[in-house]
């Protein structure tokens, strides 16, 4: 029970304080304001989550996550979005531009990731088993 007692006071704390982060943050910054109070509160959330399972479970955090793998995704991410991001306020101010290279973003972050070995060899076997369906279907076609 005292888990789910937890897990609601949680829920409670990072509620009220989206509500005073949004109300502060949107008369800031306007509606990225609100995602900007979104997401510290989702990382508080996640936080308060991560430090009563290490107490839980009686261990480290280093025993539930690998450190240098989070290190890097969070390295190539925040890159990545720097880059998207000058490209959208230097040159291209229009919402197509996000339309279009959101997919480009993503083939990146994947290209990346197998490039650095963060993917788990099983679903890039389970991937290239796909295509190969993909590929035998047009040929029927």
């Amino acid at each position: 029970m005292e888990i789910v007692d937890l897990f609601f006071k949680s829920v409670v704390f990072t509620t009220i304080l989206n509500l005073i982060l949004n109300y502060v943050l949107i008369k800031m910054f306007g509606v990225e304001g609100s995602a900007l109070a979104f997401i510290i509160c989702l990382v508080i959330f996640a936080g308060l989550l991560t430090w009563k399972s290490i107490r839980i479970m009686n261990c480290k955090f280093t025993d539930l996550f690998d450190l240098q793998l989070i290190i890097k995704i969070s390295i190539v991410s925040v890159a990545l979005v720097l880059a998207v991001y000058s490209l959208h306020i230097y040159f291209f101010k229009g919402v197509w531009f996000i339309i279009f290279v959101a997919p480009v973003y993503a083939l990146i972050v994947f290209f990346t990731g197998v490039k650095m070995n963060l993917l788990h060899p099983a679903l890039l076997e389970n991937l290239k088993m796909r295509f190969e369906k993909i590929k035998k279907l047009l040929k029927w076609a």
